[in-house]
């Protein structure tokens, strides 16, 4: 592992360093070829338009249909037959996107698409395409912000252009964190991108974003804990490799349980889990999700860490069977018993948004200080240069997006405020916000 690269604590982006790598000359139409016919489920969103107001969709707000790459692209040429499954959707007010695919899943194990990739110019030896994600969308097809709580994130952009949005781990007091919609390790904003809404302005105010788009040959490294917003300026495909940090990630891996156990409860309760869990989740039984626990806290406390093979996709729950045996719960000794209920506990304020921000800021800490130039960038090919994303500027960043705050300077007046006045507390984030900087 690249121990000096994962432990970066401000993203990277590479350029020119994919030449070795196959899959540099993958387009849509190459893959629809390749693939012959093999069946995607797809999300379908709503492009930004006057049509629609620009709300926030998560994944549990979008359509879902399973199609075939030359049925995307007739769909996206704007030539689909009547019987292809997006024929219901107009390509000029909804965008689609195949996301989060495992190569093996998209590919088969066998095939030679798998030799196409190769982390090891990064100084991941061995590392090739069988624990990689692919990701193929549309023009404006978008990933909500979110951070991911296991490990840290290369990225390599093979076809289109992709902006990325990043919020270092500081910055979550700001970002209005939630559990739902449910997804095992990942932790969304409720923030909305893609209208002016007063309150989020006034977080975002506080908040140090770091803007790149990625072009077609480039990798961004997502350090551990960074929120990021991911949009398609153009068709886009991806291929994303999350790498282990096995010495924090087992402590985020009971954490994970204990938030899947909080919310299988919550779903199994309410008897609607379409309203609380992205369609890639289920939920376990109550003993499962014991179950779960107990072994994560014993991977995390009491065993070596796990070999990387075993850790290559995310935990997933095992299939219930009834009520597990009395004596495997019972093996939990009373320390662990007791360390796991105080994670319930900051898990269970977690989902609500009611963490104080000193234990939000346990939940992210990074131990690892390396500064950018003592990183082992790898073995790149010659021609290849690295730089540090760079942080915009708050003001730039909301001028950008056509986010401001001026429109509402008469209606903060009218309800008795003043533009200038000292400091008033927001109940989103249950932190002091200072108004002025609007």
């Amino acid at each position: 592992m690249n121990r000096k690269l994962v432990s970066q604590q401000f993203p990277v982006v590479f350029s020119n360093a994919l030449t070795s790598w196959p899959a540099r000359e993958w387009t849509p139409e190459k893959l629809a070829t390749d693939l012959q016919g093999k069946p995607f489920r797809i999300r379908i969103g709503k492009r930004i338009s006057k049509k629609f107001e620009r709300d926030l969709e998560f994944e549990t707000d979008c359509k879902f249909v399973e199609i075939t790459l030359n049925d995307l692209l007739e769909w996206k040429n704007g030539m689909p037959a009547l019987e292809n499954p997006l024929a219901a959707f107009k390509p000029s007010d909804h965008w689609a996107y195949i996301d989060y695919k495992y190569f093996t899943d998209v590919f088969g194990l066998d095939s030679n698409l798998l030799k196409n990739v190769d982390w090891s110019v990064f100084g991941f030896k061995d590392k090739h395409a069988e624990e990689s994600t692919f990701w193929l969308g549309t023009t404006g097809a978008y990933t909500p912000c979110h951070y991911d709580t296991y490990g840290c994130n290369l990225v390599a952009q093979i076809y289109g252009r992709k902006r990325w949005t990043l919020f270092p781990p500081e910055d979550s007091p700001y970002l209005n964190l939630t559990r739902v919609p449910y997804e095992e390790s990942s932790v969304f904003s409720k923030i909305n991108f893609l209208q002016s809404n007063k309150e989020h302005i006034i977080q975002l105010k506080e908040t140090n974003p770091y803007v790149v788009t990625l072009q077609p040959g480039d990798v961004l490294f997502v350090p551990r804990h960074w929120w990021h917003l991911v949009e398609n300026i153009d068709t886009a495909i991806s291929i994303n490799y999350w790498v282990d940090m096995p010495w924090v990630d087992d402590n985020e891996r009971v954490k994970e349980a204990i938030a899947h156990l909080v919310m299988s409860d919550m779903v199994t309760a309410d008897g609607n889990p379409a309203a609380w869990v992205n369609p890639n989740e289920r939920i376990s039984s109550h003993a499962t999700c014991l179950e779960m626990l107990r072994q994560a806290v014993l991977v995390a406390h009491t065993v070596p860490p796990l070999t990387p093979a075993s850790r290559k996709r995310k935990q997933s729950p095992c299939q219930d069977s009834g009520e597990l045996p009395s004596k495997v719960l019972a093996s939990v000794d009373k320390t662990s018993r007791t360390y796991s209920d105080d994670i319930s506990r900051t898990a269970y304020h977690l989902l609500h948004n009611q963490q104080s921000s000193r234990h939000r800021s346990d939940f992210l800490q990074v131990d690892c200080k390396v500064i950018p130039t003592e990183i082992d960038f790898g073995k790149l090919p010659e021609g290849s240069t690295v730089k540090l994303v760079e942080r915009m500027d708050i003001d730039e960043f909301l001028q950008q997006r056509n986010l401001t705050c001026d429109i509402f300077a008469e209606e903060i007046i009218s309800e008795g405020r003043h533009i200038v006045s000292p400091r008033v507390e927001t109940s989103a984030v249950n932190q002091t916000v200072n108004w002025s900087r609007c």
